[in-house]
């Protein structure tokens, strides 16, 4: 068969229509360049597949100011500890400007280091950078703080999150206040990651829940408040017991549920939390909650 010069229409002779279908010579414009720049991190992936991927990243953001969103966080990451399979456990302070989780989380061992300076190592998408940027627990999870910079290189939360997966990480994001923040919309936007709201067990917190949750809906639908769980912390020993029945009588068919975290001392003293010194009943308030949002 004659082969055709696409441009001026006159017929190939074999000779040419054969160097067509050559191989591209070496040092053609269209090789790639050699490249020696090697990683000095080994992705470790399963016998039987690729890399872990975790199944059960959270967001936890509170109604408003002290309402105990970062303790929630902690509390639902260490209880995360005896899923088996859900990738290792770490909480990732997501404030606008940084909060006390890495003091109050990493009773074991505190970190310096910070989800921007993790941002910015060669692979943040590989289990050791991250490892080396947290602190841990007591219990060995991970406790991931941050600055009151900005993320480096134009990142976002979705992009922490997306890096977080490829490295086998099971994150729960501490929101903080308020909900409303910039910073955390991306994670609101993403079906995936749903969401525990917390509010103090007092009635004037309470009353300021239905304007967040209206937010909510107005700028993530509705179906982003139906799946969250309303969380009801109860900080002093005379809290107000009636706030979690009326919020389960008032927004019970709206939301995935009414939880209630009891009043413990050891949280109340404000330092760092230890998993083997929480009320036996805040444990369980803590795993109970964790099983919810796993569903």
């Amino acid at each position: 068969m004659t082969t055709l010069d696409i441009y001026s229409g006159t017929a190939l002779s074999d000779r040419d229509a054969d160097r067509l279908h050559a191989p591209v010579p070496p040092g053609s414009p269209t090789t790639p360049p050699a490249s020696s720049a090697r990683s000095e991190y080994v992705r470790v992936g399963l016998p039987d597949g690729p890399a872990l991927r975790p199944r059960c990243p959270m967001l936890v953001v509170g109604g408003n100011g002290g309402s105990g969103a970062t303790t929630t966080a902690i509390g639902i990451t260490s209880a995360l500890t005896q899923v088996e399979g859900s990738g290792w456990p770490v909480v990732v302070d997501a404030t606008p400007a940084g909060g006390d989780l890495a003091r109050r989380g990493a009773d074991e061992h505190r970190c310096l280091s910070s989800v921007q300076a993790w941002l910015a190592s060669i692979e943040p998408s590989l289990p050791s950078p991250v490892e080396d940027a947290c602190g841990f627990s007591s219990l060995g999870i991970g406790v991931l703080g941050r600055t009151e910079n900005h993320l480096p290189r134009r990142e976002t939360f979705a992009s922490v999150h997306r890096l977080l997966g490829d490295a086998g990480v099971a994150a729960v994001y501490d929101g903080g206040a308020p909900l409303q923040a910039n910073g955390i919309r991306p994670l609101l936007a993403d079906p995936r990651v749903p969401v525990v709201v917390t509010v103090a067990a007092r009635a004037d917190a309470a009353n300021r829940l239905m304007p967040a949750l209206e937010w909510l809906d107005e700028h993530c639908t509705e179906f982003v408040v139906a799946d969250c769980a309303v969380v009801v912390t109860h900080q002093s020993v005379h809290a107000h017991r009636g706030v979690s029945e009326h919020l389960r009588t008032h927004l019970g068919q709206w939301v995935r549920g009414v939880f209630d975290i009891p009043y413990d001392p050891h949280l109340a003293l404000g330092g760092p939390i230890t998993w083997a010194q929480l009320n036996p009943l805040t444990r369980t308030a803590y795993r109970n909650l964790m099983q919810e949002m796993q569903k």
